[in-house]
């Protein structure tokens, strides 16, 4: 039973499990980040986040877009060895070399960030040892066979590893610590990397070198590359230009609540975006062989799913932020709960336009016009980042980014339009949960406001009261999918329960 279950190819056991990898790969770090907030403090949270800001831009031209052209590509020859293993080999020759550079640009570069100082050097060096599991993930080719099962597992399993590490070594606020917390997320990063090769090898075989295409890697992979580049500028510029903007003195406690606050909004957006990768494996082949019409279905229920999830999330996260920011970070990340209400519309932005992307543009070979609205987008947070952090610091770094996201959503329902009634998806599917959401917050608000309990008391019962408040009204208005994935099954289940009980 186990073994078939890891066998099949089952869209519902992959959604399940990549459900699990994605929540987990964010509820790993927004589980050590309470300790991490009190035990290292703001001023070193912050320096983490600015230091880690900049070598992004060095993790991103190694990766190169790589995974996701790497995802497609194998899922369109899935059950050839010999071509998988041609595209497998070329990737991880293409990669290899591209993290070579970067990791040559890279220490120059931080030589000169560092101007003289041993600490913030030893900082970028230990941060930058990521580079290595980088070069080294083989990750893209179980994504493509939809061996979600398998990556799931696995990388769960060296996450939990790395959390103990992190509560078993870093115990205090000094410089020392930061750097042993910095290690640790490096090296889980490579053993996250290594602990999927096995797997990997029963897909592919040695081939002839000179079979191997870098050049075409190179440029189809840049498809990918450009919007993962500039989205980037608002995801991790905003922390580096939060640290060149904001005054010395609170430089780092900026970039410290910022950075908890877009954790806090990203456990919520990577969770309802964990179809994304079965999405743009799985209907990369229906659309080849159906065309357009074969993936409408799959984006309409994609978009129901998002819009049943995120409107209440959105409405929640709103009102718990004040009660929950100091249960979670402690003291001293006051200022967290403001960065929370101008990041919350990303849940629901975020996600929709990831759906889009991987369900529509990518599908469709449209890439490069999803490329156009990035650059677009990209500059237009530039531009409202250097007006809004020199006033508003990490509030204006979250607003611009909210800013950000919204716009890329519109200009990726405008152009696709033509072929995706947005208007008949969004009035069946978006009315219900919002007026549903509408009712749970004022209820919500209503109950933080009359109550006279602690903030954890307020919280668990503010969580618990919404929650069931909310599915509760779903399931009494028959949501169609709410039916389909949970009302039924459990009515099948009930069913043979009865049966087998009536046949003793």
């Amino acid at each position: 039973m186990i073994k078939e279950l890891f066998r099949k190819h089952s869209f519902k056991v992959n959604a399940l499990f990549s459900f699990l990898y994605q929540t987990l790969k964010v509820l790993i770090p927004l589980i050590t980040t309470p300790y991490i907030a009190r035990v290292l403090g703001s001023d070193n949270v912050g320096e983490y986040s600015y230091t880690y800001s900049i070598f992004y831009f060095f993790l991103i031209v190694a990766t190169f877009g790589f995974t996701d052209y790497g995802n497609l590509v194998v899922s369109r020859v899935r059950g050839d060895k010999h071509k998988t293993s041609i595209y497998f080999w070329s990737i991880m020759s293409s990669k290899g070399l591209l993290t070579l550079l970067s990791a040559i640009a890279y220490l120059p570069t931080i030589w000169f960030i560092s101007a003289g100082s041993s600490n913030a050097l030893f900082l970028y060096l230990s941060i930058g040892f990521a580079l290595i599991g980088t070069m080294l993930d083989p990750s893209f080719i179980l994504m493509g066979e939809e061996e979600y099962v398998s990556i799931s597992i696995r990388d769960m399993i060296m996450r939990l590893l790395t959390a103990g590490a992190i509560f078993a070594f870093v115990r205090n606020d000094s410089f020392s610590n930061l750097v042993i917390y910095a290690s640790i997320t490096s090296v889980g990063t490579l053993l996250s990397a290594l602990i999927v090769i096995p797997p990997s090898k029963k897909y592919i075989q040695k081939v002839n070198i000179k079979e191997l295409n870098l050049k075409e890697t190179f440029w189809q992979s840049l498809i990918f590359f450009i919007p993962t580049l500039f989205s980037s500028v608002y995801m991790n510029l905003n922390k580096t230009l939060i640290g060149i903007y904001s005054p010395d003195s609170v430089a780092n406690y900026q970039n410290a609540i910022y950075d908890n606050a877009v954790k806090i909004v990203t456990i919520v957006t990577s969770a309802l975006g964990s179809i994304n990768s079965l999405i743009t494996s799985r209907i990369a082949n229906d659309f080849y062989k159906k065309g357009i019409s074969a993936i409408k279905k799959n984006i309409e229920k994609s978009i129901h799913f998002i819009l049943l999830l995120a409107l209440p999330c959105f409405f929640g996260l709103i009102l718990i932020a004040k009660n929950f920011v100091p249960v979670f970070f402690g003291s001293g990340y006051e200022g967290t709960v403001n960065v929370i209400y101008a990041l919350s519309p990303n849940i629901i932005s975020i996600p929709l336009a990831w759906v889009i992307l991987s369900a529509y543009y990518i599908p469709t070979g449209k890439r490069g016009l999803a490329n156009w609205i990035n650059v677009f987008v990209a500059i237009v947070d530039l531009i409202s980042c250097v007006a809004l952090i020199p006033i508003y610091n990490a509030v204006g770094a979250a607003i611009s980014y909210s800013i950000t996201e919204f716009l890329q959503l519109i200009l990726f329902i405008h152009y696709s339009k033509k072929d995706i009634n947005w208007k008949s998806i969004f009035s069946s599917y978006a009315i219900k949960p919002f007026d549903i959401s509408l009712f749970m917050g004022c209820v919500i608000l209503a109950f933080n406001n009359f109550s006279d309990f602690n903030n954890l008391s307020n919280l668990l019962i503010s969580i618990t009261l919404g929650v069931f408040l909310y599915f509760l009204l779903i399931l009494i208005t028959k949501d169609e999918l709410m039916e389909q994935y949970l009302l039924n099954p459990i009515k099948s289940r009930i069913n043979k329960l009865k049966a087998r009980w009536s046949s003793k």
